[in-house]
Protein backbone atom coordinates (compact mmCIF):
# COMPACT_ATOMS: atom_id res chain seq x y z
CA UNK A 1 0.00 0.00 0.00
CA UNK A 2 1.60 3.26 -1.11
CA UNK A 3 1.15 6.82 0.15
CA UNK A 4 1.61 8.54 -3.24
CA UNK A 5 5.18 9.66 -2.74
CA UNK A 6 5.03 11.56 0.56
CA UNK A 7 8.26 10.74 2.48
CA UNK A 8 7.50 8.34 5.33
CA UNK A 9 8.86 10.77 7.92
CA UNK A 10 6.14 13.30 7.05
CA UNK A 11 3.26 10.89 6.45
CA UNK A 12 2.15 10.52 10.07
CA UNK A 13 2.29 14.27 10.71
CA UNK A 14 0.19 14.87 7.61
CA UNK A 15 -2.43 12.29 8.52
CA UNK A 16 -2.74 13.65 12.04
CA UNK A 17 -2.90 17.29 10.97
CA UNK A 18 -5.53 16.36 8.41
CA UNK A 19 -7.72 14.24 10.67
CA UNK A 20 -7.30 16.08 13.97
CA UNK A 21 -7.46 19.67 12.69
CA UNK A 22 -10.73 21.45 13.41
CA UNK A 23 -12.13 24.79 12.30
CA UNK A 24 -9.50 27.52 12.03
CA UNK A 25 -6.64 25.08 12.77
CA UNK A 26 -7.45 23.03 9.68
CA UNK A 27 -7.99 26.14 7.58
CA UNK A 28 -4.59 27.50 8.66
CA UNK A 29 -2.96 24.18 7.76
CA UNK A 30 -4.59 24.26 4.32
CA UNK A 31 -3.63 27.89 3.74
CA UNK A 32 -0.02 27.21 4.82
CA UNK A 33 0.11 24.46 2.21
CA UNK A 34 -1.46 26.45 -0.59
CA UNK A 35 0.76 29.50 -0.03
CA UNK A 36 3.75 27.27 -0.73
CA UNK A 37 2.14 25.56 -3.70
CA UNK A 38 0.94 28.79 -5.29
CA UNK A 39 2.85 32.04 -4.61
CA UNK A 40 -0.22 33.98 -5.69
CA UNK A 41 -2.58 32.22 -3.27
CA UNK A 42 -4.33 34.61 -0.89
CA UNK A 43 -5.83 33.95 2.52
CA UNK A 44 -9.17 35.60 3.21
CA UNK A 45 -10.04 36.30 6.81
CA UNK A 46 -13.41 37.34 8.26
CA UNK A 47 -13.75 41.13 8.47
CA UNK A 48 -16.25 42.63 10.89
CA UNK A 49 -19.87 41.83 10.15
CA UNK A 50 -19.00 41.06 6.51
CA UNK A 51 -17.32 37.76 7.37
CA UNK A 52 -15.17 36.31 4.59
CA UNK A 53 -17.87 36.49 1.92
CA UNK A 54 -17.76 32.68 1.63
CA UNK A 55 -14.12 32.64 0.58
CA UNK A 56 -11.56 30.84 2.75
CA UNK A 57 -8.73 31.37 0.28
CA UNK A 58 -8.31 31.89 -3.43
CA UNK A 59 -5.87 31.85 -6.31
CA UNK A 60 -6.37 34.76 -8.73
CA UNK A 61 -3.96 33.20 -11.25
CA UNK A 62 -5.88 29.93 -11.54
CA UNK A 63 -9.21 31.63 -10.75
CA UNK A 64 -9.92 29.09 -8.01
CA UNK A 65 -11.86 29.79 -4.80
CA UNK A 66 -11.64 27.45 -1.80
CA UNK A 67 -14.25 26.84 0.88
CA UNK A 68 -12.74 24.92 3.83
CA UNK A 69 -14.83 22.87 6.25
CA UNK A 70 -13.56 20.86 9.22
CA UNK A 71 -16.26 20.43 11.88
CA UNK A 72 -16.10 18.27 15.00
CA UNK A 73 -18.62 15.91 13.39
CA UNK A 74 -20.13 15.57 9.94
CA UNK A 75 -23.91 15.46 9.44
CA UNK A 76 -24.77 15.00 5.79
CA UNK A 77 -27.98 17.05 5.77
CA UNK A 78 -26.37 20.02 7.54
CA UNK A 79 -23.32 19.89 5.30
CA UNK A 80 -25.42 19.68 2.14
CA UNK A 81 -27.33 22.78 3.20
CA UNK A 82 -24.12 24.63 4.09
CA UNK A 83 -22.63 23.84 0.68
CA UNK A 84 -25.53 25.56 -1.02
CA UNK A 85 -25.29 28.59 1.27
CA UNK A 86 -21.53 28.88 0.78
CA UNK A 87 -21.68 28.51 -2.98
CA UNK A 88 -24.51 31.03 -3.28
CA UNK A 89 -22.57 33.51 -1.15
CA UNK A 90 -19.38 33.05 -3.14
CA UNK A 91 -21.22 33.33 -6.44
CA UNK A 92 -22.94 36.57 -5.37
CA UNK A 93 -19.76 38.32 -4.24
CA UNK A 94 -16.88 36.71 -6.18
CA UNK A 95 -18.46 35.42 -9.39
CA UNK A 96 -16.29 37.48 -11.73
CA UNK A 97 -13.08 36.32 -9.98
CA UNK A 98 -13.25 32.52 -10.05
CA UNK A 99 -14.00 29.69 -12.47
CA UNK A 100 -13.43 26.77 -10.06
CA UNK A 101 -15.02 26.37 -6.64
CA UNK A 102 -13.34 23.78 -4.39
CA UNK A 103 -14.97 22.39 -1.27
CA UNK A 104 -12.11 21.26 1.02
CA UNK A 105 -12.95 18.88 3.87
CA UNK A 106 -11.15 16.62 6.35
CA UNK A 107 -13.54 13.67 6.54
CA UNK A 108 -11.19 10.68 6.48
CA UNK A 109 -13.99 8.39 5.29
CA UNK A 110 -14.88 10.57 2.33
CA UNK A 111 -18.10 12.48 1.76
CA UNK A 112 -21.55 10.98 2.16
CA UNK A 113 -23.48 10.32 -1.10
CA UNK A 114 -25.89 13.16 -0.27
CA UNK A 115 -22.99 15.60 -0.06
CA UNK A 116 -21.27 14.33 -3.20
CA UNK A 117 -24.57 14.69 -5.03
CA UNK A 118 -24.88 18.28 -3.81
CA UNK A 119 -21.41 19.10 -5.17
CA UNK A 120 -22.43 17.57 -8.50
CA UNK A 121 -25.66 19.60 -8.51
CA UNK A 122 -23.79 22.82 -7.79
CA UNK A 123 -21.42 21.99 -10.64
CA UNK A 124 -24.41 22.01 -13.00
CA UNK A 125 -25.88 25.29 -11.76
CA UNK A 126 -23.50 27.69 -13.45
CA UNK A 127 -21.91 26.66 -16.73
CA UNK A 128 -19.02 29.06 -16.06
CA UNK A 129 -18.06 27.58 -12.68
CA UNK A 130 -16.69 24.07 -12.03
CA UNK A 131 -17.43 22.68 -8.55
CA UNK A 132 -15.30 19.91 -7.04
CA UNK A 133 -14.35 18.55 -3.62
CA UNK A 134 -10.94 17.92 -2.08
CA UNK A 135 -10.26 15.41 0.68
CA UNK A 136 -7.17 13.71 2.05
CA UNK A 137 -5.78 12.32 -1.20
CA UNK A 138 -6.20 15.58 -3.12
CA UNK A 139 -4.40 17.48 -0.35
CA UNK A 140 -1.64 14.86 -0.30
CA UNK A 141 -1.14 15.39 -4.03
CA UNK A 142 -0.46 19.05 -3.31
CA UNK A 143 1.94 18.22 -0.49
CA UNK A 144 4.06 15.83 -2.54
CA UNK A 145 4.88 18.68 -4.93
CA UNK A 146 6.70 20.58 -2.15
CA UNK A 147 10.41 20.53 -1.36
CA UNK A 148 11.50 19.32 2.08
CA UNK A 149 11.91 22.84 3.47
CA UNK A 150 8.32 23.70 2.59
CA UNK A 151 7.06 20.34 3.88
CA UNK A 152 8.74 21.07 7.21
CA UNK A 153 7.20 24.54 7.29
CA UNK A 154 3.72 23.06 6.80
CA UNK A 155 3.97 19.80 8.77
CA UNK A 156 6.85 20.33 11.18
CA UNK A 157 10.17 18.42 11.30
CA UNK A 158 9.87 14.86 9.98
CA UNK A 159 10.33 11.64 11.90
CA UNK A 160 13.77 10.12 11.20
CA UNK A 161 15.35 6.74 11.89
CA UNK A 162 17.94 8.42 14.13
CA UNK A 163 15.26 9.78 16.48
CA UNK A 164 14.39 6.25 17.56
CA UNK A 165 17.90 5.94 19.00
CA UNK A 166 17.04 8.58 21.63
CA UNK A 167 13.95 6.80 22.94
CA UNK A 168 14.34 5.94 26.63
CA UNK A 169 12.14 4.47 29.33
CA UNK A 170 11.97 7.92 30.94
CA UNK A 171 10.85 9.60 27.70
CA UNK A 172 7.87 7.25 27.53
CA UNK A 173 6.44 8.33 30.88
CA UNK A 174 4.35 11.31 29.65
CA UNK A 175 2.49 9.02 27.26
CA UNK A 176 1.24 6.80 30.05
CA UNK A 177 0.38 9.49 32.58
CA UNK A 178 -3.04 10.35 31.14
CA UNK A 179 -4.20 6.72 30.81
CA UNK A 180 -7.04 5.67 33.10
CA UNK A 181 -5.71 2.27 34.02
CA UNK A 182 -8.51 1.63 36.51
CA UNK A 183 -11.29 1.97 33.91
CA UNK A 184 -11.19 -1.56 32.54
CA UNK A 185 -13.96 -3.46 30.80
CA UNK A 186 -14.55 -7.04 32.03
CA UNK A 187 -14.64 -8.28 28.44
CA UNK A 188 -11.32 -6.73 27.44
CA UNK A 189 -9.36 -8.57 24.78
CA UNK A 190 -7.30 -11.66 25.54
CA UNK A 191 -3.57 -11.59 24.81
CA UNK A 192 -2.15 -14.17 22.41
CA UNK A 193 0.99 -14.94 20.36
CA UNK A 194 1.85 -12.61 17.48
CA UNK A 195 1.61 -13.96 13.90
CA UNK A 196 4.79 -13.42 11.90
CA UNK A 197 2.78 -11.71 9.13
CA UNK A 198 0.64 -9.52 11.39
CA UNK A 199 1.46 -6.28 9.54
CA UNK A 200 0.42 -7.79 6.21
CA UNK A 201 -2.76 -9.25 7.72
CA UNK A 202 -3.84 -5.84 8.92
CA UNK A 203 -3.05 -4.12 5.61
CA UNK A 204 -0.99 -1.33 7.14
CA UNK A 205 0.54 1.23 4.77
CA UNK A 206 4.20 1.64 3.90
CA UNK A 207 4.81 4.52 6.32
CA UNK A 208 3.05 2.78 9.22
CA UNK A 209 4.93 -0.45 8.50
CA UNK A 210 8.30 1.30 8.56
CA UNK A 211 7.46 3.16 11.77
CA UNK A 212 6.32 -0.01 13.53
CA UNK A 213 9.49 -1.79 12.43
CA UNK A 214 11.64 1.02 13.85
CA UNK A 215 9.63 1.02 17.06
CA UNK A 216 9.97 -2.74 17.39
CA UNK A 217 13.72 -2.36 17.90
CA UNK A 218 13.07 -0.29 21.06
CA UNK A 219 10.28 -2.41 22.52
CA UNK A 220 12.36 -3.56 25.48
CA UNK A 221 12.31 0.01 26.82
CA UNK A 222 8.51 -0.12 27.06
CA UNK A 223 8.77 -3.37 28.96
CA UNK A 224 11.34 -1.81 31.30
CA UNK A 225 9.07 1.16 31.96
CA UNK A 226 5.99 -0.97 32.63
CA UNK A 227 7.79 -3.29 35.05
CA UNK A 228 9.49 -0.50 37.01
CA UNK A 229 6.89 2.28 37.15
CA UNK A 230 4.46 0.66 39.56
CA UNK A 231 4.80 -1.60 42.62
CA UNK A 232 1.59 -3.35 41.60
CA UNK A 233 2.35 -6.63 39.79
CA UNK A 234 -0.84 -6.25 37.74
CA UNK A 235 0.09 -2.85 36.28
CA UNK A 236 1.58 -4.19 33.05
CA UNK A 237 -1.42 -6.37 32.25
CA UNK A 238 -3.80 -3.57 33.27
CA UNK A 239 -2.16 -1.15 30.84
CA UNK A 240 -2.29 -3.80 28.15
CA UNK A 241 -6.03 -4.10 28.65
CA UNK A 242 -6.46 -0.33 28.41
CA UNK A 243 -4.75 -0.40 25.00
CA UNK A 244 -6.80 -3.41 23.90
CA UNK A 245 -10.00 -1.70 24.93
CA UNK A 246 -9.10 1.54 23.14
CA UNK A 247 -8.28 -0.43 20.02
CA UNK A 248 -11.62 -2.22 20.29
CA UNK A 249 -13.48 1.10 20.47
CA UNK A 250 -11.76 2.37 17.33
CA UNK A 251 -12.29 -0.93 15.52
CA UNK A 252 -16.05 -0.47 16.00
CA UNK A 253 -16.10 2.70 13.89
CA UNK A 254 -13.05 2.46 11.60
CA UNK A 255 -12.30 -0.24 9.01
CA UNK A 256 -8.97 1.09 7.76
CA UNK A 257 -5.93 -0.04 9.77
CA UNK A 258 -3.97 3.14 8.97
CA UNK A 259 -6.80 5.30 10.34
CA UNK A 260 -6.92 3.19 13.51
CA UNK A 261 -3.14 3.61 13.82
CA UNK A 262 -3.51 7.39 13.46
CA UNK A 263 -6.20 7.53 16.12
CA UNK A 264 -4.14 5.47 18.55
CA UNK A 265 -1.19 7.83 18.07
CA UNK A 266 -3.42 10.91 18.57
CA UNK A 267 -4.90 9.35 21.73
CA UNK A 268 -1.51 8.45 23.11
CA UNK A 269 0.11 11.83 22.36
CA UNK A 270 -2.96 13.85 23.40
CA UNK A 271 -2.91 15.39 19.93
CA UNK A 272 0.68 16.72 20.07
CA UNK A 273 2.07 16.42 16.53
CA UNK A 274 5.80 16.73 17.21
CA UNK A 275 8.37 14.30 15.88
CA UNK A 276 9.98 13.34 19.21
CA UNK A 277 6.63 12.67 20.86
CA UNK A 278 5.41 10.75 17.83
CA UNK A 279 8.52 8.56 17.89
CA UNK A 280 7.85 7.68 21.54
CA UNK A 281 4.22 6.94 20.73
CA UNK A 282 5.14 4.70 17.81
CA UNK A 283 7.53 2.78 20.07
CA UNK A 284 4.77 2.20 22.59
CA UNK A 285 2.31 1.14 19.90
CA UNK A 286 4.90 -1.22 18.41
CA UNK A 287 5.19 -2.91 21.81
CA UNK A 288 1.45 -3.51 22.07
CA UNK A 289 1.20 -4.40 18.38
CA UNK A 290 3.93 -7.03 18.47
CA UNK A 291 2.70 -8.51 21.75
CA UNK A 292 -0.74 -8.86 20.11
CA UNK A 293 -2.76 -6.61 22.37
CA UNK A 294 -3.84 -4.28 19.54
CA UNK A 295 -4.72 -4.92 15.90
CA UNK A 296 -5.99 -8.14 14.41
CA UNK A 297 -4.29 -11.52 14.35
CA UNK A 298 -6.43 -12.75 11.45
CA UNK A 299 -6.61 -9.49 9.47
CA UNK A 300 -9.25 -6.74 9.21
Amino acid sequence: MSNQGLPYGYELQFRLKFAEGRGIAFQDFFNDLMERRDPGFRRVRPWGNQGDRKNDGWSPASRTLFQVYAPTSFKASDLSRKLTEDFDGAEDYWEHHFDTWVFVHNDIDGLAPEVELKVAELDQRNENITCISWGREQIRRELVQLQDADLTAVLGPPITDVQFLSVSAASLQPLFEHLDVAALSPDAREIGPVPVDKIERNGLGDAQTRLLTLGEAKMQLVDQYLTRVSPLPSYQSDVSLVFAEKYGELRETLDNADDIFDNLVAWLTAGVVKADRLVNAVTVLAYFFFTCQIFEEEGL
